[in-house]
């Protein structure tokens, strides 16, 4: 009913707009639960095609609830297979797909559940359209595209330079030739049977199946149809944790892709997405709540990352666990002044267009103008400022008539309120008429999926705990053995040409998680109070796990001497 009474206020083409969660330009990620896992097939298939992937022939093939008995069943007499019909080998071949190649719903065990995700193992993976819909991944493999492409003109992606080429073939694309080994493309490179696999080539057994897996499908996916299914060249408003992305992704793939192995590699490359999902997302908070604040955006050499307490006993103290938990606590009511302030620049996006505003800068593929301008317009500064009040006054009030005759008077007072600018009264409103704690729980599902808390190499855990007679959830953000090997290695080298080696002291890897990340292991982030034991307890549960992972060499107490090391070798000079 709500959306019905502001569809007749605002009409239904700006109802409809505003009735949405997020605003692209500062976080280009929809807001909900996705699966991080999922990613990186995404990205080789954007890189690769340079649109968005529509519906391929999986389902045709295999069926609307593909398990991975009829994914074996079906496989076992194609191409490449030979003596695999019997009900033992079949077996044997749904196990090996189950462990390499393909993941149920849920993570279940077994081979008669429904199948939802495929693992990169190979660029073919990328054929294989898991999940059914791309929309389902939240734009987060677009935004991981983006970043890497460093495309600093245009709204949508060209072909462009550097190391990762969009539409450039396989070996023009550092990531695709690392995960596309025996791999070109014959014929027109648009044709969607143009890959083609070398027989001759050998590879890992995971690589294998993803690759008889993919061409049992005879193409790759076509574009998405229902849509624009161009990429948009959109960069979060949050450069510096943009840049740290890539810097992080393109230093360790140059370094260490084609040498560490694949079933070692793409635990710590899902790591690394989902940590730096996660500074993105945080980062683009704070800044927008700043610009809540004061109607413009801190300058680059101002941001800062969102500080979270790292539990580097991964639960095994209490203590530790219940001051992470405390923090992300705090962060998740902070969260819920997020979609509020999303809405108030929808509004705002929405009149400027609408009025036509001249001069008003470009939203991709930086976002900070204009977002300062649509600031400007809030807080008086901009000449149309008094416009955009009367206009939204008035739009107030029609809704409050409106919501009023149709008995639905619960957010009329927010609407009539004085004290507040009329865009802060319709944005409340709105997000009260959508639903508050649906909106702010999509927010927080986005957190949860980066976090990873039910995967063994995500970054952080969650767990029920009763609370004065009520169910809570309960978050903490830990370092995995996982990412903590990736965040080693990668500092572990220079992000000058050639990935340098560079020593890396135990002190310096602290002070990088924190300055670099918001991760802090042994000072107090703002707003918090820790007892200074803890804080020595967690940098000493650090120090111990490194020394476990092989990650640490130190021949005495001084802090000096503590050294981090790689547990893959390498050239002077890295990979590339």
């Amino acid at each position: 009913m709500s959306k019905e009474i502001l569809s007749e206020v605002l009409g239904p083409r700006d109802a409809r707009e505003l009735w949405s969660s997020g605003y692209s330009p500062v976080l280009p990620i929809k807001p909900g639960d996705f699966a991080l896992g999922s990613v990186l097939p995404a990205v080789l298939y954007l890189m690769r095609w340079g649109h968005r992937r529509g519906r391929g022939p999986f389902v045709e093939r295999y069926g609307k609830h593909a398990t991975i008995n009829h994914v074996a069943a079906e496989l076992g007499t194609g191409r490449g297979f030979s003596g695999w019909t019997g009900e033992v080998e079949k077996s044997i071949l749904g196990d090996l797909l189950l462990s390499y190649v393909l993941e149920n719903k849920a993570h279940r065990p077994g081979r008669e559940e429904p199948v939802q995700r495929v693992f990169p193992c190979h660029y073919l993976s990328s054929w294989v359209d898991l999940p059914e819909e791309f929309t389902n991944l939240r734009a987060v493999p677009e935004l991981f595209t983006v970043m890497l492409a460093r495309q600093m003109e245009g709204e949508r992606l060209a072909e462009g330079n550097g190391f990762y080429r969009i539409r450039r073939g396989i070996e023009q694309n550092l990531l695709l030739s690392i995960f596309g080994s025996g791999t070109t493309i014959q014929g027109q490179p648009d044709s969607l049977t143009s890959d083609e696999y070398d027989e001759q080539v050998r590879v890992g057994l995971d690589q294998l199946l993803t690759i008889r897996l993919a061409l049992s499908l005879g193409k790759a996916p076509p574009k998405v149809k229902r849509e624009d299914p161009s990429i948009p060249n959109q960069l979060p408003i949050c450069s510096v944790a943009a840049d740290n992305c890539f810097e992080d992704l393109n230093v360790f793939l140059r370094a260490y892709g084609r040498i560490i192995p694949r079933q070692s590699l793409l635990p710590m490359l899902e790591s690394c997405l989902g940590l730096h999902v996660l500074t993105v997302y945080l980062g683009a908070f704070a800044l927008v709540l700043e610009w809540g604040n004061a109607g413009c955006v801190p300058n680059k050499t101002e941001e800062r990352p969102w500080p979270l307490f790292v539990d580097c006993s991964t639960g095994l103290d209490q203590r530790l666990r219940r001051c992470s938990e405390e923090c992300i606590d705090d962060l998740l009511q902070r969260l819920h002044r997020l979609p509020a302030h999303m809405m108030a620049l929808l509004i705002l996006e929405q009149w400027a267009r609408q009025e036509r505003m001249p001069g008003m800068p470009p939203s991709a593929p930086f976002p900070t103008e204009r977002v300062n301008v649509l600031g400007g317009l809030l807080c008086g500064r901009h000449g149309e400022s008094a416009s955009l009040e009367r206009d939204l006054r008035k739009k107030c009030n029609r809704l409050a008539e409106a919501l009023r005759d149709q008995d639905e008077a619960g957010v009329v007072p927010v609407l009539e309120n004085a004290t507040l600018h009329p865009v802060w009264r319709m944005a409340e409103a709105i997000v009260a008429m959508m639903g508050r704690a649906r909106q702010a729980r999509n927010y927080i599902d986005l957190l949860d999926g980066c976090l990873m808390s039910s995967q063994p190499n995500g970054i952080g855990r969650k767990r029920r705990s009763i609370v004065k007679g009520r169910m809570l959830e309960r978050r903490s953000l830990v370092l995995t053995n996982v990412p903590l090997d990736f965040l080693v290695h990668r500092h572990l080298r220079s992000p000058n040409k050639g990935t340098r080696p560079r020593p890396l002291s135990f002190d310096q890897f602290v002070n990088i998680l924190r300055d670099r990340y918001g991760l802090y292991v042994d000072r107090v982030p703002p707003g918090m109070s820790i007892a200074a034991e803890l804080l020595a307890a967690n940098r000493a549960y650090l120090e111990r796990r490194l020394r476990d992972l092989g990650l640490l060499l130190g021949v005495n107490d001084a802090e000096s001497m503590k050294q981090l090391r790689t547990r893959f070798q390498l050239g002077e000079d890295g990979d590339e």
